[in-house]
């Protein structure tokens, strides 16, 4: 049971950071307090949750390490987790405190409200003093566990070392990838390095090893090197070792076991200088370029032609260590998978007696969409299986959990991600399978649950990103993202007691099918479900054992279709959600919002997307946590309260798609929140009074400016982007239908950004060209440029003036006659201003 307990310790050690962050807010707030009331807050009780909090620290990575063996260990920390929620939900409910008493003091002073905070002191305390004393206990306990500081060398998993030997007999589904590396790799023509590193990427089980072996053992392979070495790096990154092994594999003869790192290394490069060598750096964990730096250099005095391939989950490694375009892995196909499955399940007995498993066979290998170690795993379990009975209970099993061998397989993975993302990753657990998701979406809940520090979407972005390199998510269709079956059942088995999806489960079986799956339902803290045209109260009645959650997630598979929600979700289920963070209610027919929703005081994320809302309760002021507010398309929406004055740790806004006479009665209330930092507003026409408060903001991030179609010139020119030096993403969207090519030109001409701009998304532009500004040499910082549905552009812009841009991504120039072919690698007429950004993707092909 090692995953299903791994995000125990590794959430508390993520939650200490905002446990401090809390902490020193509060202490901010006390000074702020005591000077102006006779009431006294116990100074010592928080110096005292502080000590506790750091003692805990130091052990919570060896109890993580330890639980899989210790179920007492293992109890241990599920019971420190309970604690520390409610410790962060009262240094939470202090913050607010602070929040507001600073808030009133700054709009209206009143000595009523100084009465209110001295009771709320008085309340507060006991609570405080308690949960000290709980995690006291916790304390004196990890003693008599044994725990201690973390020894890093302890591992929770493990993979056996590789050998460069292959049984062809029984790969199935790569030979045209096979085919395609043994090209580059036989391939010394121009532009080619001397010695070239080729990486090859891919999740856990998808074959990477396999290819290399296939490719390291071809006979035209053979006759071009004669000399080879395989070395498996491994998790355990020893330079010593892995020089070593090169030279026992290059000549054997001259290795000495007294041999020194300086030693190893001479002689390596005297054995494979001016040599056409091909090496294999078998699964590459190690991120360090220094260690790279250091253990290539021997290797660089090959002869021209010579090829060093690595293998590795992570795409960070393969860049650090490529000089060449890395090769990524796909699943192998459908008819392929079911090949391989017979090869091992079937080869020790008589085919024609199998007819009858086929069907079952087929519907179980479709689970393990195209990962061959999957395959071979399952293959392997039902191999002496011939009862018919048997493959359909193992169809509904547990096999794919981490009772099984597929999900240690990949927990590896999961084991070298830092902790913080591992808690991202755990979350993922409430995102269905084969339903894609945006990547704002994801990163915007992560921060609403604490997960991203500093709370800012580049940090959480940034997050996304590196779970995306190490292969937790791939991409489809350019724009949204999946995670692979066998990986979303990692993310389920890791986060089992805190995270819940519900995705057949209706009405009034819910209670009963949560305890087949054995939920325990006072634990849980996400929650997450298939929508559907009509969600009942009785499908929630389940929460009404829930106390803690924290995330109400309904997932949305029916396009823009409005569905109901029962009228009673705000007097029933509301109430019950009083620790809620994020609270999605996007899609419902809701047109009236209660005033009770200014009682979730930890609210971070409110959803109301596709809503029938006309407004906002005035009482949406007392939440004052909220970072993200989203009402794009609320077609109804007609004003906002006030009191949205008071919501000064927002962050993010998007009201995309909201009336126009919405967009024009908005300005005077953006002109009070022009000083909120990190501030990302989305909106869908810009025209009015809004132009001119736009003007006045420096503090945005984030900008997206849709519907351009309908701007003038003049008010175009009067969002002032060029001024705004904060702004580091920037998406400028037109509808796709144009009056005029050249008023379109000019528009985009005068929204010119700073010269600080990192990301650059245009979608819909129709000019036939672009502004000059577009690719000038003083874009330094731009890392990533989009251009998508620029039907009429005849010409690319001047990529090869943007040093610094890392993706390029095009899709849909029909204007540009093969556009694939002219950035084709060494080929194409374009390659030369391309041929520097290690991500192009073109029509959703990756072309480099």
């Amino acid at each position: 049971m090692a995953v299903a307990l791994a995000v125990g310790g590794t959430f508390l050690s993520a939650f200490l950071q905002v446990a401090f962050d809390r902490i020193a807010s509060s202490r901010n707030f006390i000074e702020f307090f005591q000077g102006k009331n006779d009431v006294q807050f116990d100074q010592e009780t928080l110096d005292s949750l502080e000590i506790m909090l750091v003692s805990l620290s130091v052990v919570l990575e060896d109890a993580e390490a330890k639980q899989a063996k210790s179920p007492l260990v293992g109890k241990w920390l599920d019971k420190l987790k309970a604690a520390m929620h409610h410790a962060d939900d009262l240094l939470d409910e202090l913050n607010t405190q602070c929040l507001r008493l600073k808030l009133h003091y700054h709009f209206q002073p009143s000595d009523a409200e100084l009465a209110f905070n001295s009771h709320f002191i008085q309340e507060l305390m006991p609570n405080l003093k308690k949960i000290t004393a709980r995690l006291e206990y916790f304390v004196k306990q990890s003693h008599l566990l044994g725990l201690q500081k973390f020894d890093p060398k302890e591992k929770g998993a493990y993979r056996a070392p590789s050998s460069s030997v292959v049984d062809k007999s029984r790969i199935f589904g790569r030979d045209d990838e096979k085919e395609k590396l043994i090209q580059r790799v036989l391939f010394d023509g121009e532009g080619v390095p001397e010695v070239s590193v080729i990486a090859v990427t891919g999740m856990g089980g998808i074959g990477k090893t396999t290819l290399t072996q296939l490719v390291y053992d071809d006979e035209r392979v053979k006759e071009k090197f004669t000399t080879r070495a395989w070395v498996c790096v491994s998790e355990e990154y020893d330079a010593f070792r892995v020089t070593k092994s090169l030279l026992m594999e290059v000549n054997s003869a001259v290795v000495d076991d007294k041999d020194d790192f300086n030693r190893l290394q001479v002689k390596l490069r005297d054995n494979i200088g001016g040599e056409c060598f091909l090496i294999i750096m078998d699964d590459m964990w190690n991120e360090n370029y220094n260690d790279w730096e250091n253990l290539k250099n021997p290797l660089n005095c090959g002869s021209r032609g010579s090829k060093i391939i690595i293998t590795t989950r992570n795409e960070n490694i393969a860049l650090m260590m490529q000089n060449e375009p890395f090769h990524n892995m796909q699943p192998i196909p459908e008819d392929q998978s079911w090949s391989l499955f017979e090869s091992h399940a079937f080869d020790n007995v008589q085919h024609i007696s199998l007819q009858e498993f086929e069907k079952i066979g087929k519907e179980i290998v479709m689970k393990c969409k195209g990962l061959p170690l999957a395959i071979k795993t399952v293959a392997g379990a039902l191999r002496l299986k011939r009862d018919i009975k048997v493959w359909h209970e193992f169809w509904s099993s547990e096999i794919w959990s981490d009772k099984g061998d597929i999900l240690p397989a990949l927990c590896l993975s999961y084991m070298h991600l830092p902790s913080h993302l591992k808690c991202c990753f755990a979350f993922c657990a409430l995102l269905p399978k084969d339903i894609p998701f945006d990547k704002d979406e994801v990163v915007l809940l992560w921060m609403a649950n604490d997960l991203v520090r500093p709370a800012t979407q580049k940090h959480g972005c940034d997050y996304f990103d590196e779970l995306k390199s190490r292969s937790f998510f791939e991409m489809v269709n350019g724009k949204k993202y999946l995670m692979h079956d066998l990986v979303n059942d990692l993310a389920r088995s890791i986060s089992r007691k805190t995270c819940i999806r519900l995705e057949d489960y209706q009405g009034a079986d819910l209670q009963q099918s949560l305890q087949r799956k054995k939920y325990i339902l006072p634990e849980l803290l996400h929650f997450s479900y298939l929508a559907t045209s009509k969600d009942t109260s009785r499908k929630f009645s389940a929460l009404s054992q829930v106390h803690n959650l924290r995330t109400f997630l309904p997932i949305h598979q029916l396009g823009n279709t409005w569905l109901r929600l029962t009228t009673s979700f705000f007097s029933d289920v509301l109430p019950r959600l009083r620790r809620i963070r994020s609270l999605t209610l996007s899609g419902y027919d809701i047109s009236v919002v209660p005033d009770s929703i200014g009682d979730l005081k930890h609210l971070r994320l409110l959803n109301f997307a596709g809503s029938l809302i006309r407004k906002l309760p005035n009482t949406i002021g007392k939440c004052m946590n909220l970072q993200t507010l989203i009402l794009n398309h609320c077609s109804s929406l007609e004003e906002l309260p006030q009191d949205m004055r008071h919501l000064i740790n927002l962050i993010h806004l998007d009201v995309r798609g909201v009336p126009d006479p919405f967009i024009q009665r908005m300005g005077s209330w953006l002109s009070i929140l022009k000083d909120i930092e990190n501030l990302s507003i989305l909106v869908d026409k810009i025209h009015g009074s809004i132009v001119e408060q736009l003007g006045q903001f420096q503090l945005c991030e984030s900008l997206v400016i849709s519907g351009l179609e309908s701007v003038t010139f003049e008010r175009a020119r009067r969002v002032e982007l060029g001024n705004k030096k904060c702004i580091e993403n920037l998406t400028l969207e037109w509808s796709g239908i144009a009056e005029c090519s050249q008023d379109e030109l000019n528009i985009f001409s005068i929204l010119e950004p700073h010269t600080n701009i990192k990301q650059l998304s245009i979608k819909g532009y129709q000019g036939t060209s672009f502004p000059d500004w577009l690719g000038d040499s003083s874009f330094t910082n731009m890392e990533f440029l989009s251009l998508e549905d620029c039907n009429n552009c005849f010409v690319l812009p001047p990529f090869g003036k943007l040093p610094s841009l890392k993706k390029l991504h095009i899709c849909s120039m029909d204007g540009i006659s093969e556009l694939e072919a002219r950035i084709e690698r060494e080929k194409g007429e374009d390659w030369p201003i391309v041929s520097h950004i290690p991500f192009i993707i073109v029509n959703f092909k990756l072309i480099s």
